[in-house]
């Protein structure tokens, strides 16, 4: 059974898109690039999965929102489905990503130095012209 307050990784980069008039949210994992599309719902969701409200205020939360039955039961699937993919914090996953800088092999070292996204939109504010 979930504990009863969750809290989503501080390091999951989130942005909310919509699609054919439907609003999404994308999570991005840095540790290892993966990303994840999550209905508005369950969006919704992740957003207040702060280590604050527990699980069962985070129902009835959903509940008024959007004026739907959700049971205890399909939330708490839903966060063990995050648990598994490990997006929600816990000890092994903070040990996880101190580790996460240098990985491969001897014969194939992968270090992570910096997330080039900053850098390079940062740049095309600046060189947008040369592009249109």
């Amino acid at each position: 059974m979930p504990s009863n307050f969750v809290k989503l990784r501080a390091d999951l980069v989130t942005s909310r898109q919509e699609t054919s008039g439907e609003q999404t949210l994308i999570a991005k994992d840095p540790s290892n690039g993966r990303f994840f599309r999550f209905k508005e719902i369950e969006g919704f969701v992740l957003e207040h999965l702060d280590g604050a409200t527990s699980t069962e205020s985070l129902r009835n939360l959903v509940q008024e929102k959007y004026d739907a039955q959700l049971p205890l039961e399909q939330l708490e699937s839903f966060i063990d489905r995050l648990r598994r993919l490990e997006l929600l914090e816990t000890g092994a996953t903070a040990r996880l990503l101190e580790r996460s800088r240098v990985r491969g092999n001897p014969l194939y070292l992968r270090i992570k130095l910096f997330d080039p996204d900053r850098l390079l939109d940062r740049l095309n504010t600046v060189m947008r012209f040369f592009f249109t």
